[in-house]
């Protein structure tokens, strides 16, 4: 797949400059507590962790940390031995090989998060 892997994103370095001039909070800025929990947090995690709810949709204007909350779920889930991705929005989502992937996963007993923002560009394979 053609993902972020949380495990090498937390590894480059912070940089608040973007985030502050309209970027998101990468997973380093995130990691390094230059944003704020949301609420949600503890609740989507626990959710995934129990195995309550396997998929989430966040909604909101832009700018009120959606992307952040769902990385911040992606960190939290890592510490929990989730292997986590962000789907790299510059390419197009292609299930099928994703769920090959995921279904290696599962039957190696990994844990795996996908993260897709703005999934609605990718509605038809999502």
């Amino acid at each position: 797949p053609i993902t972020y892997f949380l495990k090498e994103e937390l590894l480059k370095k912070p940089n608040i400059n973007k985030m502050v001039n309209g970027y998101s909070a990468s997973f380093s800025d995130i990691n390094n507590n230059y944003t704020f929990k949301r609420d949600a947090l503890n609740i989507i995690v626990n959710d995934i962790k129990n195995e309550e709810n396997i998929s989430y949709t966040i909604l909101g204007p832009s700018g009120v940390g959606k992307t952040t909350l769902a990385r911040n779920v992606m960190i939290e889930l890592g510490k929990d031995s989730f292997d986590c991705y962000e789907h790299k929005l510059d390419f197009a989502f292609n299930f099928n090989e994703w769920f090959s992937f995921a279904k290696e996963h599962k039957d190696e007993e990994i844990k795996t998060c996908l993260f897709i923002d703005d999934a609605h560009l990718n509605i038809r394979e999502v």
